[in-house]
């Protein structure tokens, strides 16, 4: 595989050339590639839609790049400078104020760094420069991020220029490099992810490559390796099962699958958007990662999703028969029963309610045959009073499920909205 050439500006340098051109074209694109990692494409076709002033970022191709003070106090007077009707942020410097062709502004960016001791530098180098101190100063996950760039690409093309780093590392990895990811005993370790946010990023996705790999990961634990093998002849949808083990399918993910079955002569299930043909890994994983970017996952990844899968299927038999033998549990006996914070026992717990393996209650959690579903109990409650004329809270609450403090809550709300009457300890239609 052959290396980048990277050569890194001086930054004294750069403040001597970003002085020089305050607000004129080449000024504007020396801050995009410097102070934003833009590739020339990127900063030639970058509309005013895209800069958001309030939350000092700018959006290009899935990714959100923040806008440092120094940039967002140049777009700022550059916007207000701007022709009227004219959305394209660079533009050139004469009448009319038209946009330049590519290779003017590379031939106008290389004179500039000509002439502040800069000959080898190119607008490339820019971009790279970026992210290098990306990796340098906050972390190689955050140049990923910003850059589009994959792990793999950093790691090979990147790292040989890495000259520094915030802070020594602590566990004899190289300087600059990522964490290992190591066992720990305790806590878990894989961050919580905001379930709201990710299904509304899995709908917003519907049926792209992204949005594929993104369930397959959440809802199957598969690899990305795995994904773009990935064929319809690897299910029995009617059946919902992985063959040929004939593992089930999760529900949720049998459900999409079914909603757009193969076109004919079609045999893999995620195929690349234009040609049509298997995706490379890194591919989708960026694809994945902008989606996720965009959502506002920042943090998450396709790994991630698939360590969360996993957390939940090492959990999920232990919850359940814990359930089975005491009937119910709570967020805090989640806590104890798989050594977890609140927040992601919580938040696993609710991920066994999405998927019907358990039905909450208040604060418990039942297994989906020991209660009525809270959203058939009114109507329970009813056709039992119909049955029966009258009956005491003792009756509803076995004839639900519900301990007798719970049905009470419960019949508090019914009589609160004139569905049953109370008489002292009898309930009537």
């Amino acid at each position: 595989m052959e290396h980048y050439i990277v050569n890194r500006p001086d930054a004294d340098a750069m403040t001597q050339a970003l002085t020089a051109h305050p607000l004129d074209m080449v000024g504007t694109v020396l801050r995009l590639g410097w102070l934003a990692g833009l590739t020339r494409g990127e900063l030639l076709a970058l509309t005013w839609d895209h800069v958001l002033f309030l939350e000092q970022i700018i959006t290009v191709d899935n990714r959100r790049i923040p806008i440092c003070p120094a940039l967002l106090e140049h777009l700022i007077a550059l916007e207000a400078a701007a022709p009227p009707q004219q959305m394209l942020v660079v533009l050139g410097d004469g009448k009319g104020r038209k946009p330049p062709a590519p290779q003017v502004v590379s031939r106008k960016i290389r004179a500039a760094l000509d002439a502040v001791g800069q000959p080898t530098v190119r607008l490339v180098d820019l971009r790279h420069d970026y992210i290098l101190r990306q990796m340098e100063q906050v972390d190689w996950q955050t140049a990923c991020r910003h850059s589009g760039l994959s792990m793999l690409t950093l790691q090979t093309h990147f790292a040989p220029y890495i000259t520094q780093t915030v802070a020594p590392s602590e566990d004899g990895r190289p300087m600059g490099a990522p964490a290992r990811e190591t066992a720990t005993r305790g806590k878990s370790t894989t961050p919580p992810i905001d379930t709201l946010k990710l299904l509304q990023i899995l709908d917003a996705q519907g049926t792209t490559p992204q949005g594929i790999a993104l369930r397959l990961a959440w809802l199957a634990g598969m690899g990305r390796r795995e994904m773009v093998k990935l064929k319809w002849g690897d299910f029995n949808l009617k059946k919902g099962v992985f063959l040929p083990e004939n593992t089930p399918i999760d529900g949720e993910l049998l459900s999409f699958l079914r909603s757009f079955p193969p076109q004919s002569g079609e045999t893999l299930v995620i195929r690349g958007p234009v040609s049509g043909d298997a995706m490379l890994p890194d591919r989708l994983s960026r694809l994945c990662r902008g989606a996720l970017v965009q959502g506002g996952l920042d943090q998450c990844t396709l790994q991630i999703l698939r360590q969360a899968w996993q957390l939940r299927q090492q959990g999920e038999g232990t919850v359940l028969g814990y359930v089975t033998q005491r009937g119910y549990i709570t967020t805090a006996q989640t806590q104890d029963l798989l050594d977890l914070d609140a927040p992601t026992a919580y938040q696993r717990l609710q991920q066994w309610v999405t998927h019907g393996k358990l039905v909450q209650q208040g604060r418990r959690y039942y297994p989906p045959s020991a209660i009525v579903h809270p959203h058939q109990q009114a109507h329970a409650v009813v056709a039992y009073l119909e049955a029966n004329t009258m009956a005491y809270r003792k009756d509803l609450a076995e004839h639900l499920g519900l301990p007798p403090q719970q049905c009470s809550v419960l019949m508090k709300k019914l009589v609160a909205q004139g569905l049953v009457r109370q008489e002292k300890q009898r309930y009537f239609l």
